[in-house]
Parts: structure tokens; sequence; C-alpha cells
């Protein structure tokens, strides 16, 4: 048996930016845009307390 040769050869997802990592990068930057612009104090029951916190906050802790 001789090892089979898995390396691609083709230009299509070779270098520093390939498709998947510009979608990454282009969610990143909208998420972190949608997060700056939510800086409005909003209140949250966590279950018996009421806590008020930027929305920016609750936004970085859901994700």
């Amino acid at each position: 048996m001789s090892p089979k040769d898995v390396s691609s050869s083709g230009k299509s997802g070779s270098g520093a930016f390939t498709p998947g990592r510009i979608l990454v990068l282009v969610i990143a930057v909208l998420s972190v845009v949608f997060i700056a612009e939510n800086t409005k104090d909003v209140e949250v029951r966590l279950i018996v307390p009421l806590v008020t916190a930027p929305l920016y906050v609750w936004l970085i802790v859901m994700t």
C-alpha cells in the first residue's frame, strides 16, 4: 500500500484570505458594530434580581 497524496494543488482556499476566513471576518466586524451601537441601559431579570446594565454588556454575555 502506498500513502495517498492529500495535498491540494488548486489555488482555491490557499493563502491567508480564504472564503471561510473572509466570512468569519465580516461576521465579526458586523457583530462588533452591532454591539457598539446598542449602548442604551436595559433591565434584565435574572430569576429574582432585576439587573440594569448597558445592552452591549448583555449582548457580549449572550454571545
